[in-house]
């Protein structure tokens, strides 16, 4: 296959977020070769209003520890934050000021970044959740 598939996971919502997040981390299961051209691992990940970790989000933490049984082991196993790498793809992050991760989410950027993680945070004052508008 000639040239280069260039791929970009853009995701909405918390648990779509998720799935881009830790697609990267299949790499090593789903590298490009010669029977699978494109790998698993996005060139670029767009966030919005992303869940980063189901352990520290925030009021809504309750909520996904009720759904996970209670496991907090398998919380921090799906948890993309306690899995993300300086050498992950390019990443914009949006979020609203409001929403109840937000502390979470603006903690895992300002980490990554200070850190060389290519990444970006897009924070909306006054925004709630996925709407990055204050209305």
């Amino acid at each position: 296959m000639a040239g280069t598939i260039a791929t970009t996971a853009v995701c909405r919502q918390q648990k779509n977020g998720t799935v881009a997040l830790l697609a990267g981390r299949f790499e090593h299961w789903y590298p490009a070769d010669g029977d699978r051209p494109v790998s698993a691992r996005p060139n670029a990940i767009i966030l919005y209003s992303p869940l980063v970790d189901w352990l520290e989000a925030g009021s809504m933490s309750a909520n996904f520890l009720l759904v996970l049984g209670g496991d907090k082991e398998l919380g921090a196993r799906i948890s993309p934050a306690r899995h993300w790498r300086k050498d992950s793809p390019p990443t914009l992050v949006m979020v609203g000021t409001q929403e109840p991760p937000f502390a979470t989410v603006k903690e895992f950027a300002e980490k990554w970044s200070a850190a060389g993680a290519p990444i970006e945070l897009y924070v909306a004052e006054g925004a709630k959740r996925e709407s990055l508008s204050p209305v």
